[in-house]
């Protein structure tokens, strides 16, 4: 394991909200992101589907992700998520993130959040902000 995904690894380990929902690092490498969880009937809206509160908290981690592995000390200054399709419960759902911009200032990122079968579930775009 090179210093980067340690690093990203040690980070996420301190990440409680995540970890409280259930979503998992999947993968790491400068510009990008991927995180996953399983829909449990906690995660669900009154259509038995999965809330989208959780899909976003999802997109948000692959974005936090992203950013952390081109600015260690950035923040989230915005998210935008176009929600799709529905995701059930059981459903694995996966958020990959990818830097589009590493400015000086701000990066800008893009996600999506698709199903097990590959199934475009959200897409959306991140603002994150360097604090160094």
């Amino acid at each position: 394991m090179d210093d980067l995904q340690e690093r990203i690894r040690e980070w996420w380990s301190r990440q409680r909200f995540m970890d409280y929902l259930g979503v998992r690092l999947v993968e790491c490498a400068e510009g990008y992101g991927k995180v996953a969880i399983r829909v449990g009937p906690h995660h669900l809206n009154a259509q038995g589907s999965a809330h989208g509160g959780v899909i976003l908290a999802l997109a948000d981690g692959a974005f936090a992700v992203s950013t952390a592995t081109v600015a260690p000390r950035g923040v989230g200054a915005q998210v935008n998520l176009h929600h799709i399709a529905p995701a059930q419960e059981g459903d694995e759902l996966v958020a990959e993130s990818r830097v589009i911009h590493p400015g000086r200032r701000s990066i800008v990122v893009e996600v999506n959040v698709s199903n097990g079968n590959g199934k475009l579930v959200a897409r959306g775009t991140g603002l994150g902000m360097r604090i160094e």
